[in-house]
């Protein structure tokens, strides 16, 4: 298919919003420039350069932007030879302990498996996760395999709502930016069956290099420029596979989120109303999709899509793979002007590989609030909010991984109503009085009830000895929520609060136990 190629540069910070990724407070940028967002910003471009009263009625804007007939792709992030990345496939998985002792550019590889060709590898290994969690983005060879993550920068904004100096907190508001960083190079690709089109692209890039797309441009966001513009005649997303006399299943791998629909026109996860067979396995994920619509100022209708890197399994078939490569070509589902149903065939080959690139968490640049004391107490107030919603969320995954047996009803319901009035008054002093004061009889009632092999009597005092919620919770004190250079921190009252908390959750989960005895 003929394709223009080109890079971009962002000469500022870019914040193209994703559904359901922030509060009310702050945004998320995606992490790559979707095929939407050029699109719209091009013909905007062309509208303007032309004097277009009705963009519809002019049949080369038709063309080029309203009639899929050019395909305008995302625009991922550039690795270290300056290539277009791709998402990572969500079927390859690796070892947690792997990730926790491996360390950052080490020279010894790190392995993981494509469960897609290997399904026992998940029974084999157990405790995995998805190496998509470690970079979105990836570039693969016969080396091995380069884990890509952009760099991001926060910035946090102040909306004065009526008086440009005000001493009021409820006249004025913080809002904390979550963009891709300035400097970063992303690659991206035009696409269309005729070469003119190309051809007229290439020329409305020439002229105009530079546009400002995503949110928030009046306030230095979304400058970027585009280089390197290129031709090609036969451009393919995915290199060639050299043919494998194995071959017996076809995996495909979305290179972008995909919008399928059935025959009633509801949403689906899978692939079947586009392929026509169903899959053998799969590994999937389900996101919101939206858009924008700049000639009327509204959102698009949202709609459910299949994440991008999701993989699907079939049974090998000479006709099922001519179908699947005529679709690596055209595309598959909905929007696909949009960048939206790219996929490739038979990616890898390969049961096992290595990792030799690890990348470094995203670059954060902090603002500095210390000189605004209003700025620096509410940026506080949210830390603190968001560190407390991340110690509920760990509360409720940890006490269901706790292997809890027995117990006397009426001794974990004193406890439990001791550790609700410990949380409410974030003082420890009532649970430590009870665990104190108890007699011999309270105490064997305590005895009875078991956390994994300790006595409920011995983990209690050790808790609330130690208040050592990080360790149990699971809190990692390097990632405490920041808004600018204000961090979160671990304070004596949010500790007892919290081991309050978390005592209370486990004295819960062990009465329902006891319950259903």
């Amino acid at each position: 298919m003929n394709a223009l190629t080109f890079k971009i540069e962002l000469q500022q910070p870019l914040l193209v919003t994703q559904l359901g990724s922030h509060d009310e407070n702050s945004a998320q940028s995606m992490e790559y420039i979707p095929g939407s967002v050029l699109r719209n910003a091009l013909a905007a471009l062309y509208i303007r350069k032309h004097n277009l009263d009705d963009a519809a009625a002019d049949p080369t804007c038709r063309s080029l932007f309203f009639e899929g007939r050019v395909r305008f792709l995302n625009s991922y992030r550039a690795d270290r030879l300056g290539n277009r990345s791709l998402p990572t496939p969500l079927s390859w998985i690796i070892e947690k302990d792997a990730i926790s002792c491996s360390k950052e550019k080490s020279a010894e590889p790190l392995f993981f498996y494509d469960a897609s060709l290997d399904p026992s590898a998940i029974r084999q290994l157990g405790n995995v996760k998805s190496l998509e969690s470690q970079g979105r983005f990836c570039r693969l060879d016969d080396e091995g395999v380069e884990l890509i993550r952009p760099a991001r920068q926060v910035t946090v904004h102040i909306q004065r709502l009526h008086k440009r100096r005000l001493d009021s907190k409820a006249d004025s508001q913080v809002f904390v930016y979550d963009a891709l960083a300035e400097g970063e190079i992303f690659c991206g690709a035009v696409l269309a069956t005729e070469s003119e089109l190309v051809e007229a692209i290439y020329n409305l890039l020439l002229e105009m290099p530079e546009l400002q797309i995503g949110g928030s441009r009046t306030a230095g966001y979304g400058r970027i420029r585009f280089y390197a513009l290129q031709q090609h005649a036969n451009w393919r997303e995915v290199k060639d596979i050299k043919p494998d006399d194995q071959e017996d299943v076809l995996i495909v791998t979305l290179l972008s989120d995909a919008i399928i629909c059935d025959q009633n026109g509801q949403y689906v996860a899978d692939l079947e109303p586009a392929v026509g067979v169903p899959c053998q396995h799969c590994f999937r994920r389900i996101k919101p999709v939206g858009g924008f619509n700049r000639k009327w100022g509204l959102p698009l209708p949202q709609a459910y899509a299949i994440q991008a890197g999701s993989v699907f399994v079939y049974p090998y078939s000479p006709e099922l793979k001519k179908k699947l490569a005529d679709l690596v070509e055209m595309g598959i589902g909905e929007r696909l002007q949009d960048g939206f149903g790219r996929i490739a065939l038979n990616w890898n080959l390969k049961p096992a590989l290595s990792v030799y690139h690890i990348v470094t968490e995203p670059s954060l640049t902090a603002i500095s609030l210390k000189d605004d004391p209003l700025s620096h107490a509410i940026a506080q107030r949210i830390v603190e909010h968001k560190l407390r919603k991340q110690l509920d969320q760990a509360i409720q995954r940890q006490v269901l991984l706790l292997n809890i047996s027995g117990g006397s009803r009426a001794a974990l319901s004193r406890v439990r109503l001791m550790a609700r009035r410990s949380v409410l008054r974030r003082d420890l002093d009532l649970l430590k009085d009870l665990i104190a004061n108890l007699k011999k009889t309270g105490r064997d009632n305590l005895d009875k009830t078991r956390i994994k092999t300790i006595k409920l009597y011995d983990w209690l005092r050790e808790r609330l000895e130690k208040r050592d919620i990080e360790e149990q919770l699971g809190v990692s004190m390097e990632r405490l929520p920041q808004v600018g250079d204000v961090r979160a921190q671990l304070t004596d009252g949010i500790k007892n609060e919290y081991t309050a908390r978390w005592i209370e959750a486990v004295v819960k989960r062990a009465y329902k136990e006891v319950s259903h005895e």
